[in-house]
């Protein structure tokens, strides 16, 4: 028993990040973030688990890999559990398909700073590409979410990505 809501937001924000020591202020304007939420009916907490894929595309790319196929992941995986006789959430789920994450994840900031639901993220999961060929990666991660994965599926991770990505 699911609880299924829907909710399109138009955002707009402004924000201040350093680069390699050098300071931006980001602005965006009307930017578009479709959100599913998938609620057991029983749940007796908020807390919800965050799904985030992205829908714009880098400019001058046909978006296939970067990143319609990951939004594609996190439709599909939504569609499944609320289609399913089986599954069982404990908590809820989240799906944000942001409109926004080339320019800096400005769609995601829009969606974390004025979304009610987003005060009730607890943990999250972001379906990224990091291109067209090879391996899947775990971009970030920490040892619970490797350690509790119950696939046979050999995870490549690194360290050197994360460190890369906070400088």
């Amino acid at each position: 028993d699911l609880d299924v809501e829907i909710d399109v937001q138009t955002t707009s924000g402004a924000y201040h990040l350093e680069l390699f020591l050098t300071p931006f202020y980001l602005t965006y304007d009307n930017l578009e973030n479709v959100i599913l939420r998938i609620r057991p009916r029983n749940a007796t907490t908020n807390a919800a688990l965050l799904v985030n894929a992205h829908f714009d595309s880098a400019i001058a790319s046909p978006g296939a890999a970067d990143c319609a196929a990951c939004s594609a992941i996190a439709v599909e995986v939504a569609r499944a559990i609320v289609s399913s006789d089986s599954a069982r959430l404990e908590t809820s789920a989240i799906f944000l398909l942001n409109g926004g994450e080339e320019t800096y994840m400005n769609a995601a900031h829009g969606f974390l700073t004025q979304h009610p639901w987003a005060e009730d993220v607890t943990q999250f999961v972001n379906i990224e590409s990091t291109g067209s060929y090879g391996p899947d990666v775990v971009f970030r991660s920490n040892r619970w979410v490797l350690g509790e994965s119950k696939s046979n599926h050999v995870h490549w991770a690194d360290s050197l990505s994360l460190t890369l990505s906070c400088l």
